[in-house]
């Protein structure tokens, strides 16, 4: 089975010890079925299992941005607009929790003046150097 996100968010947590001796970089990913947590590389393995495949066309491989955790809780807001549909309702039921409006321009006027409530977008488009920007 395929699942095909436009945008998905993890937790790539820095190596620490597994308990039996060795460091290993964990990955926290409370949507995934290859085990919460997990090691970077059997996440990887189990969530991409075709993308070494030459026969997957290269638009459908995965791409990744990193961003610091202080970054993107100092700059990242959206408002969940995102996941709303034409019709005013939910595409699908939101979280429990209270939207994240702490990024730095979420606070300042000028940009909700423009109708920006949430910078997802500039996290999402690979082709910037994305993360953080209005």
């Amino acid at each position: 089975d395929y699942v095909c996100w436009d945008y998905h968010v993890v937790v790539l947590r820095r190596p620490r010890d597994d308990g039996i001796g060795t460091e290993r970089t964990e990955i926290l990913d409370v949507d995934t079925r290859v085990g919460y947590p997990t090691s970077l590389e059997s996440y990887l393995a189990g969530s991409f299992p075709h993308a070494s495949s030459p026969d997957v066309n290269a638009s459908c491989l995965p791409s990744f941005r990193a961003v610091p955790a202080r970054d993107y809780l100092a700059l990242f807001y959206s408002n969940r607009g995102h996941m709303v549909g034409g019709d005013g309702g939910w595409l699908a039921e939101p979280p429990e929790y209270a939207c994240i409006m702490t990024g730095a321009a979420a606070k300042e006027e000028r940009y909700h003046k423009r109708g920006n409530v949430s910078n997802l977008d500039s996290y999402i488009d690979m082709t910037s150097n994305g993360g953080g920007g209005a």
